[in-house]
């Protein structure tokens, strides 16, 4: 049995503050959620059986695979309510896999690796892509409409 542990946050508590308290240190239970039409690989936080939250989109995949292949994820809470500004508040914890040592080392080199770097420059290019590609639509089309 190996261990790794992340940094991550619990997304919704605005959601499910009515059912719950964050504490510091209070350690949860992580579990997919099959039947979640906005994210089919939507990873639930649970205190006993109540959700009390969900795994960051963005890492769920990851998270509901390992979940999938006997792994066990445990989350604990190290800091309370962090307004997202957008009227969403998130809970930070530490998220904790556990599970056989090839599927642990999976997952510590998917986090590890680096993702897509953007900057203002790649935001442009890709603008000016759109950009063309929208003109290149339009002059086809009226192109047809003079045949």
């Amino acid at each position: 049995m190996a261990v790794f542990e992340m940094e991550s946050m619990i997304r919704g508590y605005h959601v499910y503050k009515a059912v719950w308290d964050a504490q510091i240190g209070k350690e949860l239970l992580c579990a997919t959620e099959p039947g979640n039409i906005c994210d089919l690989y939507a990873v639930v936080v649970k205190k006993s059986s109540l959700t009390v939250g969900h795994i960051p989109m963005k890492i769920s995949t990851l998270c509901s695979l390992f979940l999938q292949r006997s792994g066990i994820i445990t989350c604990q809470v190290t800091s309370l309510k962090r307004d997202l500004g957008q009227g969403g508040l998130e809970i930070l914890c530490v998220l904790k896999f556990e599970g056989d040592a090839k599927l642990v080392n999976k997952v510590k080199k998917f986090v590890k690796k680096p993702g897509p770097i953007i900057t203002k420059q790649s935001e442009i290019k890709v603008v000016t892509i759109i950009k063309k590609r929208i003109v290149r639509i339009y002059q086809q089309k009226r192109r047809s409409a003079l045949v």
